[in-house]
């Protein structure tokens, strides 16, 4: 935001993917949340975070879905929010596999059984 105005620009989302939202039953405050965060960062970890948000947006236009396992790695929020969400840490690594592709016949019931310690209350598939 730059003197009260919030600056944007659309884009377009390759057809190759398609999202699932996951929606729990259970609300973590943004106070909650962001007391975790520290009060600065160092230049490396915004830079990597910067690098991250620029190679997400160009990957979901271009439909490089190779590239999504680097693009959502983040240094600034999810290492100190992560024991906030019972569970979460698995969650999102075996969700990571599944959004992948690369989830295995023997891997699905290690993705049911955390995933069945969260009370989900709504799926939405986009």
């Amino acid at each position: 935001m730059d003197a009260g105005r919030v600056y944007s620009v659309g884009t377009q989302v390759s057809d190759k993917f398609r999202f699932a939202l996951l929606i729990p039953d259970f609300q973590l405050k943004t106070e909650q949340s962001r007391a975790t965060l520290p009060m600065q960062y160092s230049k490396q970890d915004a830079v990597y975070n910067l690098s991250r948000s620029a190679l997400m947006v160009a990957s979901l236009s271009c439909g490089k879905a190779e590239n999504l396992r680097i693009a959502v790695q983040d240094k600034l929020h999810q290492p100190f929010r992560v024991d906030l969400i019972e569970n979460c840490a698995e969650i999102l690594s075996l969700l990571t596999k599944m959004v992948h592709w690369e989830l295995t016949l023997a891997e699905q019931d290690r993705v049911l059984c955390p995933l069945s310690k969260v009370k989900i209350q709504h799926i939405i598939i986009v």
